[in-house]
């Protein structure tokens, strides 16, 4: 049995050759019972398996997991900036837990995680899922941290990067700021620093305080790679293939202590312009 990574490259259609912005099956869908409670938005379109919390980031791979931070509680809101635009079916686990027309995000708010300040969900360029800070007039940006459930953290000068140690590793790196000014982005400097063993805020320049401060962090997730199989042709133009994601469940166990996640099948489509029709996921390893 190979590891699920492996598994995933395999199954993987087309659309998903690598994590992009474009890429129509990037989503966080919503939690309407189909996961455990505590689940707000799980992540689909990833190497890995992560999914938002009220004020986490959870992150899960064959070695291990971790949860990440953000707000010291629940937000005042959750709110959809970007509906994704197909339709997400889920058939995993218990029937009763099977949905059909799950609401799925491209980009997703929690509003007032505190005084004056969002975080705004989405991806960057690379199409990797982000955290962004959105300090609001009157914010502090001394409110701002990550806060990891592991007990060692170090940091590189030179990159700016922050390591989560143990196994796995987790790498973050050095956070992007910018200030909408007069229609164009303008940098502003920033950088981690330490303000525990096991969080870290941020040290901002000069910026303009009557305005927005955006401060874009990525989630420490490796991009899908590979060389996915090739989708099927259909009526009208449109494209269907078989689509692939890990599940909670444990197929092995290596003798280093990690265990590879049993990877789920399903089928997904495509119309002519690249525009997501849907993606079924459905239950059931191998």
């Amino acid at each position: 049995m190979f590891p699920v990574r492996a598994a995933l490259l395999l199954l993987l259609p087309t659309a998903w050759q690598s994590a992009s912005a474009a890429d129509p099956f990037f989503f966080y869908a919503e939690n309407v019972g189909q996961e455990e409670a505590g689940v707000k938005y799980r992540l689909n379109g990833v190497s890995q398996r992560a999914y938002l919390g009220v004020n986490a980031i959870h992150l899960r791979e064959s070695f291990g997991q971790m949860a990440l931070r953000f707000a010291a509680g629940a937000p005042a809101a959750y709110q959809t900036l970007e509906r994704w635009p197909g339709i997400f079916n889920r058939f995993e686990g218990d029937p009763k837990k099977w949905r059909r027309g799950i609401p799925a995000h491209r980009r997703v708010q929690y509003t007032s995680i505190a005084p004056n300040i969002d975080a705004l969900f989405g991806s960057s360029a690379e199409g990797l899922p982000t955290l962004t800070f959105v300090v609001r007039p009157g914010g502090d940006v001394n409110s701002l941290f990550l806060e990891t459930d592991r007990d060692r953290t170090t940091f590189d000068v030179t990159a700016g990067t922050w390591t989560i140690t143990g196994i796995p590793q987790w790498y973050v790196k050095k956070p992007r700021a910018w200030q909408e000014i007069r229609g164009a982005a303008a940098s502003v400097d920033s950088r981690f620093r330490t303000a525990s063993p096991v969080r870290v805020a941020f040290t901002i320049g000069a910026f303009d305080q009557s305005q927005p401060l955006y401060v874009e962090v990525g989630f420490p997730i490796d991009p899908i790679t590979g060389t996915p199989i090739k989708g099927f042709p259909g009526a009208g133009g449109n494209s269907y293939a078989p689509a692939g994601t890990s599940s909670d469940r444990v197929c092995t166990v290596n003798p280093a202590g990690g265990q590879n996640l049993c990877p789920d099948a399903g089928v997904s489509g495509l119309r002519p312009n690249g525009e997501p029709i849907f993606l079924t996921i459905l239950a059931g390893a191998f």
